[in-house]
């Protein structure tokens, strides 16, 4: 089975290099690795470009560069990436952030869920956080497979995982039901981030999920959405498969507060809707999406965050006459 792992790239330069390494000493073979670069204004795309050209040669994972000609963000970058791996049938997607690692196993492991249960259209791994110092100071160029299991090792302390899966998807709305119920309940789970999992191609492409563009943050969260709302099996494997680097300036941090505020609005909103049209999980959307709102709101501190307090407060309105709408049916 084929997999595509996709990583949008901009100004990623001090760690391009681990991402990299970490997808070439993956120990399943059949993979495509696709970085997307979104116009960096640094080295990152001369260094993926030698690094590809040295690597490419071995014949055993595929490096592909597709570069945008004008700056997007994450969302697009990331599309770009689906629309390829769609282009290419790679048969899983996985999404990796240039400043992150995989584990060697990451495919391999998965992929053995992948095969166990041939209907389920999301297998998710278990991650570690990693501060950037120790990955610093554990890590260093051309590492071979054996050394990447050693620190793989000494990272997550692997004595204490043992393999253990959660099967998810009783009815037709299982899935989203308990992602929109349980989604603080696992630690070492991504719920709300798109990482460590497999998704299968065909599935993203039969019902087009795609990152939304308006949203340069929480696009992993909607994108979750959209995702186990359509599926109907999703199988839990919490072996970490996936380091998560604390750094600031990831990613996931570059936009400011404001925007985070704005964009968790713009996220709710894009959501709400489904509440009126899925009966079968409409409570649970609509208490998800008051919790998340009544947490932002406390976190308007400034004059110009606080200019989205109406936004929210009329977010929690709607939210409550649906509440209220529904305990009277």
């Amino acid at each position: 089975m084929k997999v595509a792992i996709i990583v949008p790239v901009y100004n990623a330069e001090k760690y391009i290099k681990q991402c990299f390494y970490s997808i070439s000493a993956q120990t399943h073979d059949d993979v495509e690795a696709i970085f997307v670069d979104d116009c960096s204004t640094d080295n990152s795309r001369e260094i993926l470009r030698k690094l590809a050209k040295k690597y490419d040669s071995d014949g055993r994972i595929k490096y592909t560069i597709i570069e945008h000609e004008t700056n997007k963000n994450v969302s697009a970058a990331r599309n770009s990436g689906i629309k390829y791996a769609m282009q290419v049938k790679a048969d899983w997607l996985a999404f990796i952030d240039s400043d992150d690692m995989l584990t060697p196993n990451f495919t391999q492991i998965l992929l053995e869920y992948a095969k166990k249960y041939p209907d389920a259209q999301i297998i998710q791994g278990g991650h570690v956080t990693v501060k950037d110092y120790d990955f610093n100071r554990l890590l260093f160029d051309d590492m071979t497979s054996e050394q990447w299991e050693i620190v793989y090792k000494l990272v997550v302390n692997a004595k204490e995982f043992k393999k253990e899966e959660d099967i998810i998807g009783s009815d037709k709305y299982g899935v989203v039901k308990f992602w929109l119920k349980h989604i603080r309940l696992y630690e070492k789970i991504a719920l709300l981030g798109v990482w460590a999992a497999l998704y299968k191609r065909d599935f993203i492409e039969k019902e087009n999920i795609f990152f939304s563009d308006e949203l340069s943050n929480t696009q992993d969260v909607y994108f979750r959405y959209l995702c186990f709302k359509n599926c109907q099996k999703v199988v839990i494997e919490h072996t970490p498969v996936y380091f998560y680097r604390s750094v600031e300036g990831s990613l996931s941090r570059k936009t400011d507060q404001y925007n985070r505020i704005k964009c968790w609005a713009i996220c709710i909103e894009k959501m709400l809707p489904d509440a009126c049209l899925y009966k079968e999980y409409s409570n649970f959307l609509l208490y998800w999406c008051f919790e998340w709102a009544r947490y932002w709101v406390k976190e308007i501190k400034t004059e110009k965050e606080s200019t989205l307090a109406l936004r929210y407060l009329d977010i929690l309105k709607k939210i409550k006459e649906k509440i209220e709408e529904n305990e009277k049916i």
